[in-house]
């Protein structure tokens, strides 16, 4: 499957695609022992661990963070299929002063998934997956649910994303000059429920999520095997 030609036009390397994931919301975080003020949590996102990406504080804070920041990356096409191990990895800290400083603060858990499971080579350029991925604490257990969007798009939203892509394979449009308006994916975290839209063409959350006990909430985040389907004109 050929990227499209406008990618072209950026200058990337021949097989390299644009991936833009957006950190939606988290829910049902726990905070770090000793936190003694309310949790403001913020995400770090990579692909790459040598180019990671921040949102800011949660400033409503408490157990259910949103950001609705959108990220880019510069993505190998083969790190897109099925059988690739390449992932995105967000790490969740807790900021007890309202800004971030990564090696500071406390971690509250890490979220990954692997690229090759949201069958985003077959999806419309520009059609976002969202789906809920478990945040695992430094423990090893389960606490909370991190809501994602991931999809490819033809080319950056501005002549400043796109100039920023040049000299760095990962970008935060945060802060950017913006082109296209995120609203769409505006999902204002409800405590005790949670977005669980697998893999829809449209960014909408469903009109009724259900309430997850402690068991439920542990169900829902086993991995999706579920094979996929070239669309028809996909080549």
């Amino acid at each position: 499957m050929e990227a499209p030609d406008e990618e072209a036009g950026l200058g990337l390397p021949e097989g390299e695609r644009l991936l833009e994931v957006t950190i939606i919301s988290a829910q049902g975080l726990k905070p770090p022992s000793g936190l003694r003020r309310r949790l403001q949590a913020y995400a770090v996102a990579w692909v790459d661990t040598a180019h990671r990406l921040q949102t800011q504080p949660d400033r409503s804070g408490g157990p259910d963070p949103a950001w609705h920041e959108r990220f880019l990356f510069r993505v190998h096409e083969a790190a897109l299929a099925e059988d690739s191990r390449a992932a995105v990895t967000v790490e969740i800290y807790a900021s007890p002063n309202g800004a971030w400083h990564i090696g500071g603060d406390s971690l509250i858990g890490s979220a990954r998934f692997l690229l090759g499971d949201n069958c985003l080579l077959s999806r419309p350029v520009g059609s976002p997956a969202m789906f809920a991925v478990g945040v695992r604490r430094p423990s090893g257990r389960v606490h909370g649910l991190l809501n994602v969007a991931a999809s490819l798009v033809a080319a950056p939203p501005s002549p400043a994303a796109s100039h920023a892509l040049s000299f760095s394979p990962a970008v935060s449009l945060s802060g950017l000059p913006p082109a296209v308006a995120i609203s769409s994916l505006s999902t204002a975290p409800i405590s005790g429920r949670v977005l669980r839209v697998l893999n829809r063409a449209h960014p909408t959350p469903p009109p009724s999520p259900k309430v997850l006990t402690p068991k439920k909430l542990q169900a829902s985040v086993k991995p999706n095997n579920k094979r996929c389907q070239r669309s028809g004109g996909g080549g």
